[in-house]
């Protein structure tokens, strides 16, 4: 899986996937694999790489060159995930100071980051009202209620929807189209299930849903589907 996948020529769209921690190939599908420096670093398919804020151990000069180093592979789409999360132990200091370095890892490798979040959503607002990141921020897998959808997309996120944000369909509802992507995270389940969910709910057709996915993909990422 290497650049060649994004030159479809097919009139048919294909289904993508921003986040995912399963590898399985699938013909109709670009996937974007979560990479995690715990591992054995093999860049063979499109991913993300970054270190996730349960990561802290990570946190290191030599990974943090390394971040840099694949930062910049051409199969290397985006930084992420990164974030803040209110239910592990490492400090909300320790946690800002890791996420705003690779806030700046993505910058300079000109990548949009992938970014997690639980209950520090006030903070990360704040963050990026700060900084104003030059790179696009997308805000995977999420589950809050409608006021926050709304309060994101003011601040210029993209939110990505997974199988447990089909629960949520006020905040789905809220969310325009121009602002959405899809994963399936670690869930087993096919990202076109995902997207016949979030297709029902806002009362269009999978093919519409794709055909916007599919410009977001290009906002996000920069990638020419058509040449």
């Amino acid at each position: 899986a290497d650049m060649i996948l994004f030159h479809n020529s097919n009139t048919k769209k294909m289904y993508y996937n921003i986040h995912s921690h399963k590898v399985a190939k699938c013909d109709n599908t670009i996937t974007i694999y979560n990479v995690s420096l715990h591992n054995d670093i093999i860049i063979s398919a499109l991913s993300s790489i970054g270190i996730a804020p349960w990561e802290s151990d990570l946190y290191t000069k030599t990974n943090v060159a390394l971040l840099t180093k694949y930062g910049i592979n051409e199969n290397v789409v985006a930084i992420g995930e990164v974030g803040l999360d209110k239910r592990i132990d490492t400090p909300l200091t320790q946690q800002l100071a890791i996420f705003t370095h690779q806030i700046l890892i993505a910058e300079q490798c000109n990548k949009p980051m992938i970014i997690h979040c639980v209950g520090y959503y006030n903070e990360l607002i704040q963050l990026f009202r700060k900084r104003r990141p030059t790179v696009k921020y997308i805000l995977h897998g999420f589950r809050g209620k409608s006021p926050l959808a709304q309060e994101l997309v003011k601040h210029g996120f993209y939110i990505s929807l997974g199988e447990k944000s089909v629960l949520h369909q006020e905040s789905i509802q809220q969310i325009p189209l121009n602002k959405i992507l899809i994963e399936t995270d670690d869930s087993d389940i096919h990202v076109e299930e995902v997207y016949k969910s979030i297709s029902s709910i806002k009362n269009i057709s999978v093919e519409e849903l794709k055909k916007s996915i599919e410009e977001n993909i290009t906002q996000c990422f920069g990638w020419n589907l058509r040449n």
